[in-house]
């Protein structure tokens, strides 16, 4: 009896986003769970402010079981920017399906709603 064995399998990308300028963006990231995720990049005089949090559910400022909120500061090196990002969107536990470029204001709003609501 035949059989066919698949084998070597690769990971390739299903889409990508550009970003204007890698020291100053944020970022909404979704899931087809109905997760989402944050991340804002804010670079001022050479020092690079990064702050991630998530997940919540869409919709909503409930904090589901795991919610990390993290604040990086370093000097700007573009390469440890993209390194950094990459990770947080590439995560697998994320399986991140979508990204929306968003205004900090409203980064700034969803975190305030977070802990208003946890408070």
């Amino acid at each position: 009896m035949k059989h066919t064995f698949n084998y070597f399998y690769t990971m390739q990308p299903n889409d990508s986003f550009f970003v204007d300028d890698i020291s100053n963006f944020t970022l909404n990231l979704l899931n087809d769970s109905g997760q989402e995720w944050y991340i804002d990049v804010d670079t001022e005089l050479g020092n690079t402010r990064i702050r991630k949090f998530g997940p919540l559910m869409v919709d909503s400022d409930k904090l589901l079981f795991e919610f990390k909120y993290e604040y990086n500061e370093l000097q700007f090196v573009e390469q440890k920017i993209i390194n950094i990002v990459d990770r947080f969107i590439n995560n697998e536990k994320s399986s991140i399906t979508q990204i929306i470029e968003i205004d900090r204001d409203n980064f700034n709003d969803r975190i305030r709603g977070v802990i208003s609501d946890s408070c």
